[in-house]
């Protein structure tokens, strides 16, 4: 009777890790839409489980929830917010040309912070220790000089200092942060429009520049984003950018442990100039454009898409459908761009309180996981009829 206890609580095991790895092998290298966001926006945070985007009014996006709530608008607001956003202890900074602009999440305040010592813009914001890095930009979009400044903001002492310049001035890349190190990849470099597939590392302990492998597809306007190890395999992610006059949909997965490139699954709407921002190793991909900067209106998107990376093995999230459209609008599309994104742009709300969102009754991979657990419950009756069906025969 006890090799049957010992049997029975083994075949229980097995169900439960095929319950547990069931969904993540399902779900990982794969996208899933999420609500749409009040208003387009290119710059995104996560912070405390919430993300923070900021365009022409900040919104926090609660990814369990999946609401969106419109936040203090800010009181000094750029005319054009094409610099970084960083977060450091609860506190969002965006920071650009001659603004440096403080929102505290716990007082939904802004206060303006010491600008930059060299004005510029088309670069991004990276957090390393105690520190907030700039590097590059342009300082002038029209005519301006591309720049290889790299200053670092102390938000305790709200002071700046200056470090190692980046050794091939560039701006529009896409950068993140892995192990105290930050990875400038791609972007525009003199003479203008020239897209680098360059990766420039710059290591913050020791203040000094390597290079890594170059991106597959040379790129700019595009976002990059870390996973951290924690669900899926400590990796950098460059997603969209902007190719021969459209956004793109590509993702590009960095190993830097290996120096090695491979390909994610591509995200389902093609665009550049897009916000990203990473909660429990699922990254969010917001925001963004799909025409060229030339064109016009641009028609700025206020999608939000769900990226679970390569190896993926967390939680199942929320599951979102999105609302049915009797009559959707056409939409011209490259190529690289077939989906069609009216159905999640519905028009913006401004109202205070959270968007509604119907969640249904059950997540998409209930079935399977029942199905699972009949299957391994009946093999192990089988087994423990064979097994006492033996003992018997042996008496």
């Amino acid at each position: 009777m006890r090799k049957g206890v010992v049997l029975l609580a083994v075949i229980g095991l097995v169900v439960a890790c095929i319950v547990m790895v069931q969904p993540v092998s399902a779900l990982e290298n794969s996208w899933l839409p999420r609500p749409p966001m009040l208003e387009s926006a290119s710059k995104a945070v996560a912070v405390d489980g919430k993300i923070y985007a900021v365009g022409s009014i900040p919104q926090e996006y609660d990814p369990i929830a999946l609401t969106w709530t419109k936040k203090a608008s800010i009181p000094n607001l750029p005319n054009s917010v094409s610099g970084g956003i960083a977060a450091y202890q609860n506190k969002i900074y965006l920071i650009g040309d001659t603004y440096n602009e403080m929102y505290d999440i716990a007082t939904n305040t802004w206060a303006s912070k010491t600008a930059m010592p060299t004005a510029r813009i088309g670069m991004q914001a990276n957090v390393v220790g105690d520190k907030i890095y700039l590097i590059g930009g342009i300082s002038d979009a029209e005519t301006g000089t591309i720049l290889d400044v790299n200053e670092a903001y102390d938000p305790a002492t709200d002071t700046w200092t200056t470090k190692e310049p980046l050794p091939t001035p560039v701006y529009l890349y896409a950068s993140a942060v892995v192990d105290n190190k930050i990875y400038i990849i791609g972007g525009s470099a003199e003479p203008p429009n020239v897209v680098l597939d360059l990766v420039q590392i710059y290591d913050t302990e020791n203040d000094s520049w390597t290079t890594g492998t170059s991106i597959p597809t040379s790129i700019r306007y595009a976002s990059a984003a870390a996973t951290t190890g924690l669900f899926a395999p400590q990796r950098i992610y460059v997603i969209g950018g902007l190719q021969n006059s459209y956004g793109l949909n590509i993702t590009q997965v960095y190993n830097p442990q290996t120096d090695s490139w491979t390909a994610g699954a591509s995200m389902p709407t093609a665009r550049y100039n897009l916000g990203l921002a990473v909660v429990n190793d699922t990254i969010y991909a917001m925001g963004g454009v799909l025409l060229p900067p030339y064109a016009f209106p641009k028609e700025p998107l206020t999608t939000n898409e769900v990226y679970l990376p390569l190896g993926y093995e967390g939680p199942t999230l929320p599951y979102w459908q999105p609302p049915a459209s009797p009559s959707p609008s056409p939409t011209a599309a490259p190529t690289l761009a077939p989906t069609n994104t009216a159905i999640l742009n519905p028009s913006p709300s401004t109202s205070e309180e959270p968007t509604e969102t119907t969640l249904p009754p059950q997540e998409p991979f209930q079935a399977t996981i029942i199905a699972v657990l009949v299957a391994a419950l009946i093999i192990g009756g089988l087994g423990l009829f064979i097994y006492f069906r033996k003992r018997r025969s042996s008496r």
